[in-house]
């Protein structure tokens, strides 16, 4: 009598082979359900599928729960009646509509179906975040289906997170929202709010009225100079983290012990009279907000520069600030600027964390463990020097002048190798053994950058 023999995987219980499922593919997880039975519903699990992102064209097996649904434009049409009528319960959905004026379709069906599914989403129980994007034209406003898909979205119940995009195309004045929508439906439930439209006025100041007593974050893009929005900022009980650009006014924000985060977008379009408000009005808030905790600087453009840098000197008129976290993000950073980050830090006495971006072996000998006292982590972009080696002896150097500290470089030093230094190594990268004796060195591939992390052992 023949025996049939029983894989190991056979053996292992169904909790074990869901929490080996759970690292599987999407597509292979399609796989899976054709092995036998036992696979098929194990692949079925609500704990395989509970922090997966996926998009329509999973929904045709019904999978009990999904982390994210993601309905773009090129598929949130086609699938609109599955993920209509789908029994799968999403914790966040993220789409994209932008009406279609092409012969053959009808925007208004199209915003009916995205309006069907936000709101069947909305009645599964589970639906937590939503990231809207919409592109809208006169036109759309005129459409009855796509002042519908936006009251969808406002009277969600229970919903915690919105990341709304509007888009109005070239048109040059704001739209008017009053009378088009239904103010009254929405509940008081949001707790983080990112916003990205500069002229539909009336949405942002709905949802920042509504969600004033419960919101904590609040992130808004592409409104610089915008005076009308610090007056309803200033009625949210428990703000917590605050993105925004320069504004009008920022320095009437009241002190509020709540506010712990902030972070300043420096994008100075002009250097008109807005311009210059908006910055004098930040700098007055920088120079008097002493609740703060972490504090955040964005320059996306180099010239630029000049208005973050007096924004950061602000900080050291302080001296009661609670500054712990201190970050910078700009295209390129000078030594000269790097000393005067470096002296304001140094005025800053609960500094803790500081990034930063690329440094010059010069700024890394610089540092003496006095400098900053209580500093603990450093972050930079990259160390730049005319040899990588040099610049890595330098950056060991300054580790073991300073025990406390821990050294994270997101992008390795290059260049080419100095004489002096091709002589000592073996390898084409061997600095890595002759720099880094007595200290651990942690290299994390992730994307295309390399993570190195620095302490001490």
């Amino acid at each position: 009598m023949e025996v049939m023999e029983v894989s190991k995987m056979e053996c292992l219980p169904d909790d074990a082979l869901v929490a080996v499922l759970q690292f599987v593919d999407n597509e292979d997880i399609l796989q899976c359900r054709l092995v036998c039975r036992r696979w098929r519903d194990l692949a079925s699990h609500p704990g395989v599928w509970r922090y997966r992102h996926i998009t329509a064209e999973y929904l045709h097996l019904s999978p009990p729960c999904c982390s994210k649904l993601i309905l773009d434009e090129e598929n949130l049409v086609s699938c609109a009646v599955l993920a209509a009528t789908t029994t799968t319960a999403a914790a966040s959905l993220d789409l994209f509509f932008s009406p279609s004026f092409a012969d053959d379709a009808d925007p208004e069906i199209e915003a009916v179906l995205c309006a069907l599914v936000i709101r069947h989403h909305g009645l599964l129980g589970r639906l937590k975040e939503v990231g809207f994007q919409v592109h809208l034209s006169q036109y759309s406003f005129e459409n009855a289906g796509v002042m519908d898909l936006l009251g969808s979205v406002l009277s969600l119940k229970g919903l915690q997170a919105l990341n709304l995009r509007v888009t109005e195309g070239k048109i040059e004045t704001p739209l008017p929202l009053t009378g088009r929508l239904d103010w009254s439906v929405a509940p008081s439930s949001l707790q983080k709010l990112s916003y990205y439209g500069p002229k539909t006025g009336e949405l942002l100041n709905f949802l920042l009225r509504t969600h004033a007593s419960t919101l904590r974050e609040v992130n808004l893009y592409g409104m610089n100079y915008c005076d009308k929005v610090v007056k309803l900022l200033a009625d949210i009980t428990h703000l917590d983290t605050l993105a925004c650009p320069l504004l009008v006014g920022l320095e009437h924000l009241p002190q509020r012990h709540s506010l712990k985060c902030l972070k300043i977008n420096v994008l100075v379009k002009d250097s008109g009279h807005a311009a210059q408000t908006a910055f004098s009005s930040t700098l007055t808030f920088l120079q008097t907000a002493t609740q703060l905790t972490r504090v955040c600087l964005r320059t996306p453009y180099v010239t630029d520069s000049l208005w973050t840098m007096n924004l950061i000197k602000a900080l050291g008129h302080s001296p009661q600030s609670a500054i712990s976290c201190l970050e910078f993000e700009m295209m390129r950073t000078s030594d000269d600027q790097m000393c005067d980050i470096l002296n304001i830090a140094s005025k800053l006495p609960l500094l803790e964390k500081l990034t930063v971006g690329c440094v010059s072996p010069y700024i890394l000998s610089a540092l003496q463990p006095g400098t900053i006292p209580k500093l603990t982590e450093l972050l930079v972009e990259s160390v730049q020097g005319d040899c990588p080696c040099c610049s890595w002896r330098m950056a060991r150097d300054m580790i073991k002048r300073n025990p406390r500290l821990k050294l994270t470089v997101k992008d390795q030093p290059y260049g080419r190798t100095c004489k002096a230094c091709e002589r000592k190594c073996r390898d084409v990268y061997p600095w890595y053994d002759c720099l880094f004796s007595g200290l651990t060195l942690d290299v994390i591939n992730k994307g295309r950058w390399k993570f190195c992390s620095l302490s001490n052992v």
